[in-house]
């Protein structure tokens, strides 16, 4: 990845899009962003200031490497039947609760409860 970023800087500005598609398929097919070189340096911090575009590929690569998993997409939420929706508004009865176990005072006010509902 380094010596690509290296080559792009090298390039003239007319060619960082052909560099700029080199890097994404490096990223696809698994590279690091976040290995360092021997002067202890990452891709991004190799990248030319102003070629922008190769800029925010990496960051953005970075991004979503390290929230991978965090997000849920639209079509989850639309395939399951709106659980997520359907969860909200259901609220559990606390009559029918577990007692927690917390202190006396919790587990008296649940046994009556309990033998009051029955």
């Amino acid at each position: 990845m380094h010596s690509a970023i290296r080559w792009i800087n090298s390039e003239p500005p007319a060619q960082r899009e052909f560099g700029n598609a080199l890097v994404t398929m490096m990223l696809e097919a698994g590279s690091s962003t976040r290995i360092k070189n021997k002067a202890r340096l990452t891709p991004l911090q190799l990248v030319d200031p102003t070629n922008k575009a190769l800029r925010d590929l990496i960051q953005q690569h970075e991004y979503e490497s390290l929230n991978a998993g965090d997000f849920v997409s639209a079509d989850e939420i639309k395939g399951g039947g709106n659980v997520l929706v359907g969860a909200s508004h259901q609220e559990e009865d606390d009559d029918e609760a577990e007692f927690s176990g917390s202190d006396e005072e919790e587990r008296a006010e649940f046994e009556r409860r309990k033998k009051s509902h029955r």
